[in-house]
């Protein structure tokens, strides 16, 4: 991917969700780990 201009790519699977993880019932999970890997970018 660092061909492509990505460097800081960073994949995660929720169990027991599907597609659509801001509609799952675990949101709050789903978006507190997106707001801690953004604030880790912003930082770096």
């Amino acid at each position: 991917m660092d061909r492509m201009g990505f460097s800081n790519l960073v994949s995660k699977v929720y169990p027991e969700t599907r597609h659509e993880s801001l509609n799952e019932i675990n949101r709050d999970v789903v978006m507190s780990d997106f707001a801690a890997w953004a604030d880790s970018v912003l930082k770096a």
